[in-house]
């Protein structure tokens, strides 16, 4: 016989278990978010010896710390672009917290 204690219990424990699903696809999105890469400037016309650099791989925005030390016009590039599907997502998982 199932007493309401123990669909209680079991509702209870399938929304922890959803809730811990969900901490984890967003710690697999953090991690995702700087995972691809792209090249900076080469040295010279026809090198391909730029420095790799993190980047987002839905916009395409550079890792901010991937750019420190690198001169101001080089600066558009950090960051996530405005219409970033996966900031926009990890943006909405942080004011869930």
């Amino acid at each position: 016989m199932v007493t309401g204690t123990t669909k209680r219990k079991s509702a209870s424990s399938k929304r922890q278990n959803i809730l811990d699903l969900g901490k984890q696809a967003i710690n697999k999105l953090k991690w995702l978010e700087w995972s691809r890469t792209t090249t900076g400037p080469s040295t010279g016309m026809g090198l391909n010896n730029g420095p790799e650099w993190s980047c987002c791989p839905d916009c395409g925005g550079v890792k901010p710390s991937d750019l420190e030390g690198w001169n101001k016009s080089f600066q558009h590039l950090a960051g996530h672009r405005p219409k970033c599907g996966l900031n926009n997502i990890l943006k909405a998982a942080k004011k869930l917290k």
